[in-house]
């Protein structure tokens, strides 16, 4: 992976359970990682849809690409936050299995 293709920053998130004042587990994400390198493609625009509430929903698809680190340990409970934008982790690929690359295919999160 030349250095020049990962030119974005983004950061890792992970899902934290904490308890209302009822004792009902509330999740949020929260950032769990210094921010890293990366390559954000979309790779279809608008080709998926899904329907919320009698309401057509265009999915953006985006490929995220970041060096492989034997540290993290990144599945599709995680989260990617790209500037303002949160993507769900839909599936993780080692490139090749060569520890080198990893290819992330997400899910832009619907605001």
């Amino acid at each position: 992976m030349q250095a020049g293709k990962l030119r974005h920053q983004v950061d890792i998130l992970r899902v934290v359970i904490t308890r209302s004042s009822f004792n009902d587990p509330i999740e949020t994400f929260s950032t769990f990682t210094a921010p890293i390198w990366a390559s954000v493609e979309p790779i279809t625009f608008g080709a998926d849809e899904k329907f919320n509430q009698d309401q057509v929903q265009s999915i953006m698809n985006y490929k995220i690409t970041i060096r492989y680190d034997s540290t993290l340990a990144i599945t599709p409970a995680y989260q990617i936050r790209f500037g303002s934008d949160d993507y769900n982790i839909k599936n993780v690929s080692n490139l090749n299995f060569r520890d080198r690359t990893w290819e992330l295919m997400c899910e832009k999160v619907a605001t």
